[in-house]
């Protein structure tokens, strides 16, 4: 440890299981087994994740970065990942320790929350590191998980996410975001169609840079702008549409730039993902906005019965994209029974947090490895406004005092995609009843014939303690 660098009046304490982790068997990934590995009372983050996993449960933040949820709690580091390694076997050393930090037997010194921004895919109740979390839960500690970043695929969320009595987290996208992407105001195409800038090398300019730029729009000839455009004069000045396949974007820009496009539009033609265009930028001097096949349909066809004006701006808020399920979100349910997993969605996509190794600076990161750190921050907060309540009491408060995620398309998000839902901490700080078990499970069901179950909880009354 270099002097006067650990602990801290932030990091309080934390153990390194894994040491560097750099010996040559580690080059393919293996994991720290507890031979290559050289342990460290030092828990200095060498990758990043942890410092900002940690940010997002309990940072002080700065002018460049948020606080954290818990702003005010201790964090404790204890890493299970070697420096170079990808994967790990020593999860539930790492919870043991949070358990009983001083390793007297003794676990009335045990951490309050444990956060896990890790996993393995289609989770096991009996992996390691799923029955050690059941066992820190039932000495008293709130364990958070990550779902995983596996999609949405029937039962492949994680473990330790599938035990039982941790809070497996999935991600959704932050509310209140800002969208670079299209305004049309009025007419047949009239809405806001979120894209991606493109990212050309300078001196290709930003929408930051030159602000809005506004116009009519005009569909290219031809239409996918890949030799010279034939219809020059109707496009200069103006923004040009153009759609995606056949050429590289840059020769798309160039030939716009050519004819004296003020920006550029293209829509893709092989579904509504979002591609960031980049290249050369050489000569590409002009904003660009790369947009959805159905959207750009959309606007093509507003175009052939009337004139089309619109804006390419990088600050539209659209509150329809708030709260929806990330796309690379785990799905349950949880492996050994159908269970109840996730139990709860919370901000995973474009969270700013700290960035290690910079002293003060920030990075941009997503997955559910950065939904899980909300959720361990308000069960800290939790834990204080509660402080005799059981762990489980804390978790179905949690879980009650969700709204349900939004769907883009209008079809109800599954519960095992979202859980309950997604996070509200201030529903969660005036719960004044909660549910013993949260969610109830039927277990999986035979479709095939009818039948009858029943399955009962009971909602108690909650003192709130203040």
């Amino acid at each position: 440890i270099e002097p006067g660098t650990f602990p801290t009046m932030k990091v309080v304490g934390g153990f390194d299981f894994a040491g560097i982790c750099d010996i040559g068997a580690f080059e393919n990934g293996a994991p720290c087994d507890g031979v290559f590995n050289v342990p460290d009372p030092d828990p200095l983050d060498f990758n990043g994740h942890g410092s900002h996993v940690g940010g997002t449960a309990a940072g002080i933040g700065n002018e460049n970065i948020g606080p954290g949820v818990a702003y005010e709690a201790d964090l404790y580091g204890i890493k299970v990942f070697g420096d170079s390694a990808v994967s790990t076997i020593l999860t539930a050393a790492g919870i043991e320790w949070a358990m009983d930090p001083n390793g007297d037997g003794d676990m009335s010194d045990r951490l309050d929350v444990i956060n896990m921004s890790l996993g393995s895919t289609l989770g096991d109740p009996d992996d390691p590191s799923s029955v050690t979390s059941n066992a820190a839960a039932d000495v008293g500690i709130i364990v958070v998980t990550s779902a995983g970043n596996d999609n949405d695929v029937p039962y492949i969320l994680g473990s330790p996410g599938v035990a039982s009595h941790a809070i497996a987290v999935a991600a959704s996208t932050t509310g209140g975001l800002e969208y670079a992407g299209v305004e049309i105001a009025e007419g047949a195409a009239a809405g806001t169609y979120a894209g991606n800038e493109s990212a050309f090398d300078p001196p290709n300019p930003r929408l930051a840079d030159t602000g809005p730029v506004s116009g009519s729009i005009v569909a290219v000839e031809p239409f996918e702008g890949c030799t010279a455009l034939t219809n020059a004069d109707e496009v200069a000045g103006n923004i040009a549409l153009i759609s995606r396949g056949s050429c590289a974007f840059v020769d798309k820009h160039v030939n716009a730039v050519a004819a004296g496009a003020s920006a550029v539009i293209v829509y893709n033609n092989q579904g509504n993902g979002l591609i960031n265009m980049g290249g050369d930028g050489t000569g590409i001097d002009i904003p660009s906005i790369f947009i959805g096949q159905d959207d750009g349909l959309t606007i093509a066809a507003a175009l052939e019965a009337e004139a089309v004006s619109g804006t390419l701006d990088s600050g539209f808020i659209i509150p329809e994209f708030d709260d929806n399920i990330a796309t690379f979100s785990s799905r349950g349910p949880g492996q050994g029974g159908s269970t109840c997993k996730p139990e709860v969605t919370a901000p995973g996509v474009a969270i700013v947090s700290a960035a290690a190794q910079t002293g003060s600076g920030a990075a941009t990161l997503q997955g559910t490895s950065m939904s899980a750190p909300h959720i361990a921050g308000v069960a800290a907060l939790l834990r204080e406004q509660h402080p005799d309540a059981d762990q489980s009491v804390i978790k179905s408060i949690i879980m009650g005092s969700t709204v349900p995620a939004q769907s883009p398309s209008g079809v109800a998000i599954p519960i095992t995609l979202q859980g309950t839902g997604v996070i509200r901490a201030d529903l969660a700080a005036q719960a004044t009843v909660y549910a013993e078990d949260a969610c109830l499970s039927f277990g999986r069901v035979d479709a095939s014939y009818t039948q009858e179950h029943t399955v009962k909880t009971l909602v108690r009354n909650l003192e709130i303690q203040r």
